[in-house]
């Protein structure tokens, strides 16, 4: 678990520092070398972000996969429309829905 600890700690100080550095480009306060110095540290740092979020995705999936495992279910998704209940009346309101 310490892992998992330490690579979520690294994304949220992966994320402070992106965030900071999208303030201060906001701001446009800086000069233009400054400016290109911060948007290149910036895209690192969304990268490295990105990483640890799909390094993330992989071990949420494996630990699905394996429970859906023991479980014996499969590991799908709902579909999109299963949640969707809405109710649409039809023009004639004499007929059910259905």
């Amino acid at each position: 678990m310490a892992e998992s600890k330490g690579t979520m700690s690294t994304l949220e100080e992966g994320l402070n520092a992106l965030e900071s550095i999208v303030t201060k480009l906001e701001s446009g306060q800086m000069n233009i070398d400054d400016a290109i110095a911060s948007y290149t540290e910036g895209m690192k740092l969304a990268a490295s972000c990105k990483k640890s979020l799909d390094e993330m995705t992989q071990k949420i999936t494996y630990a699905k996969e394996e429970a859906a495992k023991i479980i014996g279910t499969k590991n799908e998704e709902p579909s999109a429309y299963e949640d969707d209940v809405s109710f649409n009346p039809s023009e004639d309101e004499d007929q059910p829905p259905f």
